[in-house]
């Protein structure tokens, strides 16, 4: 029947596409945007001074615009400096969250389910190493403790990050959680000065807070976990670095060898300095950088003075060197460092271009979805024994899900009409078949 390729989870083998991110049994690549906020700081929550900020029709529109342009992923800013949430005492140790919080970020999370968009939540910031108390309130930034002394550090994780994770551990469309963005700024020591903070901490204490998040999260969730980390330079053990922060080894060490410290994905950002110190991801390989992990390229600009390569040709070379997404900056940071329309129809091509590794299926499959668009696609017959018929001669692929949605088979067809399947055990099985201009999904049982 020609080459079946076949990728299966349950006990024959186990086989991922090299640097793709697992997902719920599915290899994904990210083909994301960064919405770090609709209000700095303030789209969850009630602030103690200027109340709520939500703007629902914003993230209504964002998403809107995704779906549009074959979008999977937006990565969105939680905390941030701390403005608004969560709640802080009057020593800076977390309270809780206020009421407003899950009213807000739910309504988020459902705005995107409904257009097919997953999310990573950026939980902090370096910015809560700086100072913006004069102009946006006396929580906004200056919570250093909450790094370097375990109490305050446990008070945000029993107050808020448990809370929130045991709130979202069966929300399909949370794709991972972000400990923070470029944590290395507030590290004492960093040789490079693109960034000032108000306060600094020692690498160790950075190491311990990260981790200890890190494994509250793995203790609490079946949810995925990384770090954006602001450069190569600090994320890699290749000698062209300067140190691995955030490998397993550094984060179990810094807390007591605890085997839930981990992240399960690397994300690594660059700008345009970093050309300057040999840390550019678009004209290297995740291997030049000798990392053990998938990672994307979590942030870049999307618009530069600096005479970089087009979108298309930076998106398409992080897709031919191997990193597992890109995630440009941004959708409306309103820095002048990117904007919506500085990058959105490459992506939208990009997705057009690269379906079956772009469509997240987790949540679709969740909802039992049997029919989308039919295309006079028939799999037949159902029950089967050992083989299902495709009629279709344009269908290209073929991928099996067992009844609680996790990915077992992948089955590119190459134009063949006939599937071999004896290798699956009886039950029921959810199909998701392609056909060259539409998709369907269907329950077939196997005898």
């Amino acid at each position: 029947m020609g080459r079946l390729w076949i990728i299966l989870f349950l006990g024959i083998s186990f086989c991922h596409a090299q640097n793709r991110i697992n997902f719920n049994g599915q290899d994904i690549y990210i083909n994301g945007v960064n919405v770090p906020w609709g209000a700095f700081g303030n789209d969850m929550g009630s602030h103690h001074q200027w109340g709520e900020q939500y703007d629902s029709t914003y993230f209504e529109n964002l998403f809107t615009e995704c779906e549009a342009h074959n979008i999977n992923t937006a990565r969105l800013w939680v905390h941030c400096d701390g403005r608004a949430n969560p709640e802080f005492d009057g020593q800076g140790k977390v309270l809780g969250l206020d009421p407003q919080f899950f009213t807000h970020l739910d309504d988020i999370f459902q705005r995107a389910l409904d257009h097919d968009v997953y999310l990573i939540l950026c939980l902090w910031s370096f910015d809560m190493l700086k100072n913006f108390t004069a102009s946006a309130g006396q929580y906004a930034g200056l919570h250093k403790e909450l790094i370097t002394d375990t109490a305050f550090t446990n008070s945000y994780i029993n107050n808020a990050l448990v809370p929130i994770v045991q709130h979202y551990q069966n929300q399909c469309n949370l794709l991972a959680y972000e400990i923070m963005n470029e944590p290395e700024w507030g590290i004492n020591g960093n040789p490079f000065n693109f960034s000032t903070v108000d306060q600094k901490v020692e690498a160790a204490e950075m190491k311990r807070f990260v981790g200890m998040l890190t494994a509250a999260i793995h203790d609490n969730s079946d949810h995925l976990v990384t770090l954006g980390a602001s450069t190569l330079a600090f994320n890699s053990t290749d000698s062209a670095a300067l140190d691995h922060y955030w490998s397993d080894t550094a984060l179990m060490n810094a807390t007591n060898q605890d085997p839930n410290a981990y992240l399960d994905f690397y994300q690594v950002h660059f700008w345009e300095w970093m050309l300057l110190t040999g840390h550019d991801p678009f004209s290297t390989t995740p291997i030049d950088w000798m990392l053990d992990k998938p990672t994307i390229i979590g942030e870049y600009p999307g618009t530069s003075n600096f005479p970089l390569p087009s979108q298309q040709t930076l998106i398409q070379n992080a897709y031919n060197n191997n990193w597992a997404g890109v995630i440009p900056w941004s959708h409306n940071a309103q820095d002048g460092r990117g904007d919506w329309n500085d990058f959105k129809n490459e992506l939208k091509q990009f997705g057009l271009d690269h379906p079956i590794e772009t469509d997240i299926l987790y949540c679709k499959n969740l909802a039992n979805v049997e029919e989308v668009h039919v295309d006079e696609i028939v799999v037949y017959p159902n029950p089967f024994s050992d083989y299902v018929n495709i009629k279709n001669a344009n269908t290209t692929l073929v991928e099996v899900f067992d009844i609680q949605g996790k990915q077992i088979l992948t089955c590119p067809l190459n134009g063949k009409s006939q599937l071999d399947l004896s290798m699956l055990n009886p039950g029921s099985y959810i199909f998701k078949v392609y056909g060259k201009n539409a998709f369907q999904h269907l329950i077939l049982q196997k005898m």
